[in-house]
């Protein structure tokens, strides 16, 4: 899987995301959770209690933008059971344009590795919960 710093701008499959631009923006859109520890450490430490199934069932929901093919967690061992994801997750961003692009795998990153994701980004997982679960 690709890697990139969270909180630049997101180019990754922007020209397919194009398609589905009244779903979702295509301007202000940051990475999250684009993880590689061989490349770079990721923060790491607990989440808000109940905000890591929220953020799985997302995951599993709400996966929008398909790949070309599988892309794999790079932490864990090479077996046939190493997780899997072929899709990316849109969090909008409630305080302006735009919001954050992650791979389908942050949920799994959360839970096995600990992978803590910017507060900016926590901040619209719990506001955008909310919207749709009062």
């Amino acid at each position: 899987m690709a890697y990139f710093k969270d909180l630049t701008s997101y180019t990754y499959s922007l020209h397919i995301l194009r398609q589905y631009e009244k779903q979702i923006p295509t301007e202000g859109l940051v990475n999250v959770g684009w993880l590689d520890p061989a490349t770079a450490p990721f923060e790491t430490g607990p989440m808000l209690l109940g905000l890591t199934e929220k953020l799985e069932r997302l995951c599993r929901d709400r996966g929008i933008i398909p790949y070309m093919g599988d892309h794999d967690c790079p932490m864990c061992p090479h077996t046939r059971d190493r997780p899997m994801c072929n899709r990316e997750i849109f969090v909008p961003n409630p305080d302006g344009p735009g919001g954050f692009m992650c791979p389908e795998l942050i949920g799994h990153y959360v839970r096995v590795h600990q992978y803590l994701p910017p507060e900016v980004f926590i901040r619209s997982l719990i506001l955008s919960v909310m919207e749709r679960n009062p």
